[in-house]
This record gives structure tokens, C-alpha cells and sequence, in this order.
């Protein structure tokens, strides 16, 4: 029968793939992976996990198999929230902790980045099996300028005026100003047009 020895078993992440091979390039007249007689090249890609035999005969057709064990490790799991400041406001990005390696898009390796300025901010973590995965938010500032018109407006007695704040935006809150008292409008919070304010 052949003697041959086959790659030793193999732990891949997902996502990739890995090459199945007989150890020292022996040759052999005829090959045939996990009894299909279409498989029939010395060395074999696979992405899946499972047991892999390889069947070889040489030239008197003598036979013989060996198997190989490929398992497949799950991607480490990693988020990030996007994040929105007033401006010349930062923000602290947090990778989850544990793993072997982080590295941030500006080239730094802690857990945590924290920026001063918008930006795409993304991650690239590694785990202890030298899988990796990936993660992206984006920091903003908030507008300088949340109206759709800025400046006095002044209209003729009956007359009606929508005020439109950016719609984008999450959160609002109304006041309305006459001789030197400010009042609250006590508006919900997710109204961002206002009309027919009543000022007397």
C-alpha cells in the first residue's frame, strides 16, 4: 500500500479558507477526496469545517487513505455607535475588551480611542485564535446652525410664519422671548417646525 502522511489538522477562521495537502510532495497515480471521483487533485481548498479523507493509489493500484479535521472559529463580535457632540466636543470610542489586539485607524492599540474632531473612526480587533473582525461609526459635531433661515423676521399683523429647525436633529425644545422674559413652549421634543406662535 502507499505510505504517505497528510497536513496535520487544521482550525480556520470564518470567513477564510485553507489547503489541504499530502506532507513532502509525494506523487501518486490517482487521488480522490472524500469519495468523490471528480476530487481527484493532490490538495484540496476548503472554508467549511469537517472531516476531509483523501484516498491516494499508486502505480500497482494499491490504495490507502489518511484523514484530516478542519474546524472553523466564529469571528470575534465587536460594535461601535455612531456619536454626535456639540461642537469642538470629543468623544470616546470603546471596543469591547478581552481580545489579543486591537488597532484603531489612526494606528493606535488600546480598547479605547477618543476623538476631538469628525471623523470615520473604525476597528480591527484580533482574539485569541487569530481571528479578526471589524467595526466603523462616524463622529459629528451638530450644526452651527439648526434653521433653515436665521436672522429677524418680521411679518404683517395676521399674518403667519413657519419656523423650520433641521429635521435631522433628535431632540428640540421651543422658547419664545418678549420684553426680556423667556418662556417654554413646552413643545414635544421631536417637533422641529413651529407655527402661528402666539407673542401677547
Amino acid at each position: 500500500s502507499p505510505v504517505f502522511s497528510i497536513c496535520a489538522d487544521r482550525e480556520i477562521c470564518e470567513g477564510t479558507q485553507t489547503s489541504l495537502s499530502i506532507d513532502g510532495g509525494l506523487s501518486f497515480s490517482k487521488y480522490q477526496w472524500n469519495n468523490n471521483p471528480l476530487d481527484n487533485q493532490p490538495s484540496k481548498v476548503v472554508g467549511s469545517a469537517g472531516i476531509y479523507d483523501l484516498k491516494v493509489w499508486n502505480n500497482m493500484g494499491c490504495s490507502a487513505s489518511k484523514s484530516v479535521k478542519v474546524s472553523v472559529n466564529p469571528l470575534p463580535v465587536v460594535a461601535l455607535s455612531d456619536a454626535i457632540t456639540c461642537s469642538n466636543g470629543s468623544h470616546t470610542f470603546k471596543a469591547p475588551s478581552g481580545f489579543n489586539h486591537y488597532l484603531w485607524q489612526d494606528g493606535s492599540s488600546l480598547p479605547n480611542l477618543t476623538v476631538n474632531s469628525p471623523c470615520d473612526v473604525n476597528v480591527v480587533v484580533t482574539d485569541h485564535k487569530g481571528c479578526e473582525n471589524v467595526a466603523s461609526a462616524k463622529f459629528e459635531w451638530f450644526k452651527e446652525t439648526a434653521f433653515e433661515k436665521t436672522g429677524d423676521i418680521r411679518l404683517c399683523e395676521g399674518s403667519d410664519y413657519v419656523i423650520k429647525a433641521d429635521a435631522t436633529l433628535n431632540n428640540f425644545q421651543w422658547f419664545v422671548e418678549k420684553n426680556g422674559v423667556t418662556t417654554n413652549l413646552n413643545h414635544s421634543s421631536s417637533q422641529w417646525a413651529l407655527t402661528n406662535v402666539q407673542l401677547s
